[in-house]
């Protein structure tokens, strides 16, 4: 996927080089993951293996929550995937419902 079409799959970021004063605090933090997501899309191989990494964690029953909802397209249930490790690895979590909000 290229980072225009995943552009379009977004919340948050659209391309702003800082975030949206009119945003409170946690979808601050969403804007941060999917411009770091963007980012790393440059190189289309990061979404091929990132894409890889959700099927393998479904397939092993690892998900839970709006990651396994079927409604939800598969490109969005991807980037809530990496949203969900890349919020884990850099804030912690008041919540565990959190990723579940957005």
């Amino acid at each position: 996927m290229n980072r225009e079409e995943l552009l379009k799959h977004f919340k948050y970021f659209n391309q702003e080089d800082t975030p949206p004063t009119k945003i409170d605090a946690t979808k601050r933090i969403w804007w941060e993951g999917e411009r770091e997501l963007y980012e790393l899309c440059a190189n289309n191989f990061f979404w091929l293996r990132l894409t890889d990494s959700f099927i393998a964690a479904e397939k092993r029953k690892e998900l839970s929550g709006k990651l396994i909802d079927k409604s939800i397209p598969e490109v969005q249930r991807i980037i809530i995937f990496f949203l969900d490790i890349w919020h884990g690895k850099h804030f912690s979590y008041d919540s565990l419902d959190e990723i579940n909000n957005y």
